[in-house]
């Protein structure tokens, strides 16, 4: 999995998230996008499903 390249692709999904979720879901992308990338892994999944799953409810 290309960290860089999935990063990108939530960035373009935040817009299709839901109001709610969406200042929580930006911060956490944010941090992602900044935060050691050997380390992440498990949490790039765990906001990848949060955001696909919020855009979803919306579209």
């Amino acid at each position: 999995m290309d960290i860089a390249t999935e990063l990108k692709k939530l960035e373009q999904l935040l817009p299709h998230t839901e109001t709610k979720d969406r200042y929580f879901l930006e911060r956490d992308l944010k941090r992602a996008m900044r935060d050691n990338h050997r380390e992440m892994d498990e949490a790039l999944i765990s906001l990848k499903e949060r955001i696909v799953s919020s855009a979803e409810r919306v579209l």
